[in-house]
Parts: C-alpha cells; sequence; structure tokens
C-alpha cells in the first residue's frame, strides 16, 4: 500500500498503533470512532485515521482480530483428506 504525502516518517508508528488498537478489537471503521485533539489539526488527524483504517483493512486481510495469521486459501486446498472414500 503507497503511502500518503506527509505519512513516510511517521508510518512504522502508524502501523504499530493500527496494529495494538486491532489487536484489542477497536474497529477504526466505526462511525463514532475519532481522534481527538486541538481543532488547528483536525484536517491532519482525519487524514491519519483514514489512512489507519486502510492500514486496519490491509492488516485483517492477513491477520484474525487477535492478531493470529490467518489460513492462506492455498494452505487450506492443499490439505488433504484424513479419511479414504471408497
Amino acid at each position: 500500500m503507497a503511502t500518503p504525502k506527509g505519512f513516510e516518517e511517521r508510518r512504522p508508528a502508524l502501523e504499530a498503533w493500527v496494529i495494538r488498537r486491532t489487536n484489542s478489537h477497536i474497529n477504526l471503521s466505526d462511525p463514532d470512532y475519532r481522534i481527538v485533539g486541538p481543532a488547528d489539526n483536525q484536517r491532519e488527524r482525519q487524514r491519519a485515521l483514514k489512512f489507519a483504517q486502510a492500514l486496519q483493512k490491509e492488516y485483517l486481510h492477513f491477520h484474525n482480530w487477535d492478531g493470529t495469521p490467518r489460513q492462506d486459501d492455498a494452505d487450506f486446498k492443499e490439505q488433504k483428506p484424513t479419511t479414504k472414500h471408497t
């Protein structure tokens, strides 16, 4: 995923923040979720939250809410049945 302009240096910290929130089962896409702070940087916080929501969506594509890796579909398809059908 491309990093939005202005977040290049902060991306690692934002990724760690997203993982902590995700592992705590906090849905950043919830319409009631806000990052609060002074009014003068509200636009920056909205941009950060939008990027964090995209990072969380990408993270959850590969991990469960508790941080464990999701089973790859390819791995699932390669599993052999444990019983023989005759």
